[in-house]
Order: structure tokens, then sequence, then C-alpha cells
């Protein structure tokens, strides 16, 4: 699934519905918005699966999609199996047709060269391959464009700021998990409690 992300920051289509982000989460949202995305043009966000690396990325470019005069754009790459689609995908992401007389790379980055945006890749780890040419064109190309990637794996680019996100908590008393779950029960009907 592939969207536009304008200044009013609309969710990505295609895309599961968004959860409100919780007060647990306002923290590594604030800390990310505030720190690694606006003083860095690549940022990955890295956490095993489920840890809710896609959600806080969103939320945080949302936010600073205003500041970001061109929107941005959301790129799931999670149905991409062929890491050489990766940039087909972010050229169908930006409104890119198959060029004439140029290659796809010359033609997205014809694209997003006087841009003021923010691209996200989300799901970046069965596709590194192609992801890592990607962006470094990308960025060697585009001085004011900024990358946001989620993955399981950082990229290891040497301009890469991670920012790991830890996966939810099980404890004796609950935990992380056990209220995320609690949450998602309740909000499609079901009970309040567990029996146990």
């Amino acid at each position: 699934a592939r969207a536009y992300l304008s200044a009013a920051g609309e969710a990505p289509t295609g895309r599961s519905t968004l959860r409100a982000v919780s007060a647990g989460e306002l923290v590594p949202a604030a800390a990310l918005g505030r720190g690694p995305v606006p003083d860095h043009r690549l940022v990955t966000v890295t956490g095993p699966g489920g840890a809710g690396k896609t959600r806080l990325t969103l939320e945080v470019v949302r936010n600073l999609a205003s500041g970001h005069t061109d929107g941005g754009w959301f790129v799931d790459l999670t149905s991409v199996s062929d890491a050489e689609r990766v940039m087909a995908e972010v050229a169908a992401a930006v409104g890119v047709a198959e060029p004439q007389g140029a290659t796809l790379n010359e033609a997205v980055i014809a694209a997003l060269l006087s841009l003021r945006a923010i691209l996200v890749l989300d799901n970046c780890e069965h596709v590194l391959h192609g992801v890592l040419p990607c962006v470094d064109r990308l960025l060697a190309a585009c001085p004011s464009l900024r990358i946001v990637a989620t993955s399981r794996l950082r990229l290891g680019r040497p301009h890469e700021w991670v920012y790991p996100v830890a996966g939810l908590t099980v404890t004796e008393d609950g935990g992380d998990a056990v209220t995320l779950y609690l949450e998602r029960t309740r909000s499609a009907g079901g009970p309040d409690c567990l029996d146990h």
C-alpha cells in the first residue's frame, strides 16, 4: 500500500486503522519527533515485529509534515518480495510513471529533487538489498528529502540514526502486552476483563 501524507497528516490508505497513541507511546513519539527525524536525513526505527514501529513513525511524521512543505509519502514494502522492486514502489508512491528516455532512478530523483518532503519506507528488513541503493541514491541527489525507515534490522549506513523501539513487556501483573491485548479486545466488543 502506498499513500501521500499531506501536511494535514492523513493516515495512509490500505493499512489497518491506526489506534490512538497511548500515553506510554507519547514519550517515544515526542523524543523521536524532537530529535532524530528533524535533525537527521536518515532515521531507521528498529525493533521486533509488532513493537509499534509503523504506528510510532506515522505519528511522528504526521506531526512533522507541516514543516515539510511538500508533505511526504508512505511506502509499505511488506508485500514486495523482489528487492529490485523497491525503487519501483517508491516511484508508484510518488506518482512517477514509466519514464521515456530516462531510467526509473533518474525519474524518481527528478521528481523529488527540489521537494522538502519525508519519505517513509515501511518494513524494509526483507528487501534491504533494494532499500540500501535506493536510500543512498535519493539522499545523495535530493538535499531536502528526509527518509524514515522501519525495519527489524538497521540499514547500516554511515549517516543513519537508529531509533530502537522495545517490544511489549509481559510481567506478573500484566504489562504492555496484556494492556494492548485488553484494549484491542474491548475495542472489538469483547469482555472488559479476562477470566483466569
